[in-house]
């Protein structure tokens, strides 16, 4: 620590055991720093300005610390002191009335200005991306009462992790549209009028000079954590509340949540919101001093919970009630296809664009509402996200209208529109970026855009009437996007043929797999002129060095094109996928990049990336591929399962580190987030892979399987949906909104966001890109039954019993296809590939997992060939027996993943077994 006695405040703070020395104070600015408001009876406030070299009076310091005092206008006294012990910083502020007359302090406020700016950068200069990632911190705040605290996590995921909790009765309340946080906030919260702020904005009165409560005490104190592990247990040592939640606090209706609360403290009391439609049930004490409680809610929306405890001590633990997750699924499928889509014999024909909840309208090319061109032009991520939406809950829950729908978006809109055709060259199925096809195929950039679009050019460097747009197509982003469209299309087309009209399942292969071929191929030929947004120079690498949307979906193709029979298509794929692997693991030294030096976009590719690498063992190569950019060969010489295994790693605790982990309430517990704007797509996408970590690969997987579905369950509080008697949405009512979502939520009372102009808190009125969330949300959801150290034996997505000495889950996730058993030392996976379990239905399986049955659903209601997958049983010799019928016989190895295919009649129920002989 360096105190800077001139400024009265901590200049300089880092922690001796780093071994990169990050300073965690931004450069300039000040811990210490405190916003005061403050007036006498019948005067207006005066706020106080601290930060001022030679503002304070008086600098007192020792061996023990060092006190500064003010002396206000006004006859206030603020005296802040710091201590320094071998663990602790203490930070202790006391206001003192030294006038006559009573003295009202409207704000006290902390501003916490850390090295935490989400910044861009040159991914091409390796030293600023290590920089970046050494230096750069990702800060966490829960700001909900008494056991409110604030913690910084570095980038790169791991420690030292600083910590700040408040002190004994300090409480924090409110924070601003900066960094600041506020203990009272009377003066400035009722500012900012708009929004649904949900806690009091208070202040304080002192007494007249030498009457009882002249003064008010605050304190904080500062510590260094290793891990999160270490954060929880500074938590608990310093009187607060260590909260655990499953399955997360977004919560539907047919789910409960069970909630540990760790603390010393000896009273404890749930005080809900709305009691009438809240139950809550004290489950016991599992472990000492960790008391744990089942809470269900009724009502849709936000629903609150305040924990008293230690004697006038509170927190507040924020849920959101949705209605059960498949009715979010069909009701969002439906509203995009029904409300979203444009059907006008206009160039944009078949586009799926932005809906305006404020004003209950589909906006698009020509009424923007004020949205920029490249949201509503079909040409970006905010729109083209509305398809793979539909797509991904199509392949699990299929309907002809919303399939219908599909096909003519592809054929009326992307298909030599949107995408270059097969047929056209150079490029072939290249796909044009922002702002939109039409533009980009029709005009010469900087001749005929309006001044909006033409903005853009100086941001690239390209002079007026370049043509830029006629090589608009090295955006890889889009690619991945619609390679993941048209694998799931041929899903749906192989599940469900009579449901297709455009193309089979083979046309879609194929378009996948061409698709797939012009990721690698288009960008890497088009060399861009100047110097293009996020500093990207000459030949666009994306779809090599950067983590895209949905990159995962390659390793199915891969996997589709084999097994049907493409082995020299899926061959070259897998060459040009790996190229990416091994860059990744070894020619990157932090690539977690994406649009920016450090970007949560990259964990579900990094997730992706780092799984393949340990299941498909690669071998060593000599110049595997040239690099235009830095001009170099990429070589491998040494090429081991323990470097995919480090990575992978790196990448989870990276992942985690910029994820609330700790934070009670549902718009920060597993959200991805950036600034004050949380819960957008990365929130499910990179969730799956904290999931699929606990699920596989962990020794201790109970804290990544709580923290990854909870970061599954999240994002659905974007989306606007309820029923008639609670006005059909909780944040924009009204049945013509019943389905539509939000683009992120927005933590501010009222603050800006980045695409959409001033919020208010709750989500934005547009949904934009979460639908790449949401996707991703079915794409991993799931039912786990799983031995939790502090919940016991309980299924996260669904509902667990026994009975009769067998167990039982009843799976509740929406898709009913994945369902994890987590017993004892035993991890048992099924995954459906086609069908489902039938909805309400229990799955009955023993305790040492050799005995699994399940009712499966028919879904396509005609004869067809099924197939499920099963991994992790113990050894030994199964039969699979499907209604009543032995189908085969198999050997179990513990682990080995087991395909079964087999024939299905037109019945909708069918009982399957899987039993060890």
């Amino acid at each position: 620590m360096v105190f800077d006695q001139e400024r009265g405040s901590v200049t300089s703070l880092k922690c001796d055991h780093d071994p990169h020395s990050a300073e965690f104070i931004k450069p300039g600015h000040l811990l210490g720093d405190v916003t005061l408001s403050y007036r006498r009876p019948g005067e207006p406030w005066r706020t106080a300005r601290l930060r001022d070299p030679g503002a304070h009076s008086i600098v007192e310091s020792d061996s023990d610390g060092v006190e500064v005092r003010y002396r206000l206008p006004g006859d206030l006294e603020l005296v802040k002191t710091f201590a320094l012990s071998a663990s602790r910083l203490a930070w202790i502020l006391e206001l003192r009335n030294l006038g006559e007359q009573t003295l009202e302090v409207g704000d006290l406020g902390l501003p916490l200005r850390m090295n935490t700016d989400y910044v861009g950068g040159d991914l091409q200069d390796e030293d600023a991306v290590r920089k970046t990632y050494e230096s750069r911190l990702n800060r966490h705040r829960l700001v909900a009462g008494h056991g409110s605290f604030v913690y910084w996590t570095k980038a790169i995921g791991f420690g030292p992790i600083l910590v700040m909790t408040p002190s004994g009765a300090t409480r924090l309340e409110y924070f601003d549209a900066g960094h600041t946080a506020f203990v009272h906030s009377a003066r400035s919260g009722p500012d900012a009028p708009q929004g649904t702020w949900r806690q009091p904005h208070t202040g304080v009165t002192l007494a007249p000079k030498g009457e009882p409560n002249d003064a008010a005490r605050y304190g904080f104190t500062f510590a260094w954590a290793n891990n999160l592990r270490d954060v929880r247990d500074i938590l608990y040592d310093d009187g607060l509340l260590d909260v655990y939640v499953v399955p997360g606090m977004t919560l539907p209706t047919d789910l409960t949540a069970r909630v540990a609360l760790r603390t010393r403290s000896r009273t404890l009391t749930l005080q809900p919101e709305h009691p009438e439609a809240t139950s809550i049930v004290y489950l016991g004490e599992a472990q000492p001093d960790v008391h744990v409680y089942e809470l269900g809610f009724s009502r849709l929306g936000e629903n609150a919970v305040r924990v008293d405890y230690d004697g006038g001590r509170s927190l507040k633990l924020e849920f959101f009630s949705t209605e059960s997750l498949e009715t979010l699924y069909r009701k969002r499928a439906r509203f995009i296809t029904q409300k979203q889509q444009h059907r006008n014999g206009k160039w944009y024909n078949g586009l799926f664009s932005l809906w305006d909840m404020r004003e209950k309208a589909l906006r698009g090319p020509e009424d923007t509402g004020g949205l920029q061109d490249y949201m509503v032009g079909g040409s970006d991520d905010p729109s083209n996200s509305k398809a793979v939406l539909v797509a991904e809950k199509n392949v699990v829950l299929p309907d002809a209208d919303e399939i219908a729908a599909l096909e003519y978006y592809l054929e009326h809109f992307v298909w030599g529109k949107l995408q270059r055709t097969n047929q056209e060259h150079p490029h072939p199925y290249g796909i044009y970026g922002s702002e939109n096809w039409y533009l980009n195929r029709t005009t010469a950039w900087g001749t005929t855009l309006p001044d909006r679009i033409r903005s853009y050019e100086k941001m690239f460097g390209v002079p007026q009437g370049t043509g830029l747009g006629a090589e608009r197509l090295w955006r890889s982003f889009d690619y991945t996007t619609f390679i993941m469209l048209y694998y799931d299309m041929y899903r749906i087309a192989d599940q469900y043929p009579n449901l297709v009209t455009y193309l089979d399942a083979q046309g879609y292969l194929e378009r996948a797999y061409g698709t797939a071929q012009a990721y690698f191929r288009v960008p890497y030929a088009i060399h861009l002129v100047g110097r293009p947004l996020w500093s990207h120079k000459g030949y666009s690498d994306w779809a090599y060095k950067l983590g895209n949307f949905h990159e995962r979906y390659l390793i199915d193709l891969i996997r589709a094109l084999r097994q049907e029979g493409m082995d020299q298509e899926a061959g070259w794929l897998r060459g040009e996928w790996e190229k990416k692997v091994k860059y990744f693991l070894y020619d990157e030294p932090l690539p977690f990049g994406s649009e920016f030096v450090f970007d949560r976009t990259a964990f579900e590719s990094t997730h992706a990336i780092a799984r393949y690498a340990i299941q498909n063992p690669m071998q060593p190569d000599r110049n595997l591929w040239f690099d235009r950019n830095r001009n170099r060969w990429y070589s491998h010489p040494d090429v081991r399962p323990a470097h995919a295994e480090l990575f992978m790693k790196r990448q989870i605790d990276a992942n985690i580190a910029m994820r609330g982990s700790l934070e009670a309430t549902y718009y920060y517990l597993g959200s991805a987030r950036v600034g004050a704007n949380t819960l957008d797509y990365m929130s499910q996408m990179a969730g799956w892979a904290v999931l699929d970590y606990g699920l596989h690969y962990s020794d201790d997987p109970a804290p990544y399987v709580r923290l990854g579905y909870a970061s599954l369950l999240s994002s659905w509080a974007l989306v606007n949906s309820g029923t008639a008697e609670s006005g059909y949405g909780y944040w924009y009512p009204g049945e013509e909104n019943d389905g539509a979502a939000g683009w992120c939520f927005q933590t501010l009372k009222n603050g800006e966001t980045w695409a959409t102009g001033t919020s208010a808190r709750g989500i934005w009125p547009y949904d934009g890109e979460i639908d790449h969330g949401l996707a991703g949300g079915i794409r991993a959801a799931a039912t786990v039954v799983m031995d939790d150290p502090l919940f016991g034996r309980i299924a996260i997505g669904g509902s667990y019993g026994s009975r009769d000495g067998w167990n039982t889950v009843v799976p509740q996730d929406g898709v009913r296809r994945r369902l994890h058993l987590l017993v004892g030392s035993e991890r048992v996976h099924l995954t459906l590939h086609t069908d489902g379990l039938q909805k309400s239905e229990e799955v009955l399986f023993n305790d040492d997992l050799t005995y699994l049955k399940f009712q499966l659903e028919n879904r396509s209601g005609v004869a067809h060939q099924g197939s499920f997958e099963v991994s992790g049983l113990p050894d030994g010799e199964y039969a699979f027996v499907l209604n009543g019928q032995h189908i085969r016989s198999f050997d179990s190895d513990r682990g080995q993943k087991i395909h079964h295919s087999f024939d299905v009649s037109g019945v909708r129920r069918h009982t399957a077994l899987v039993q060890r002989q």
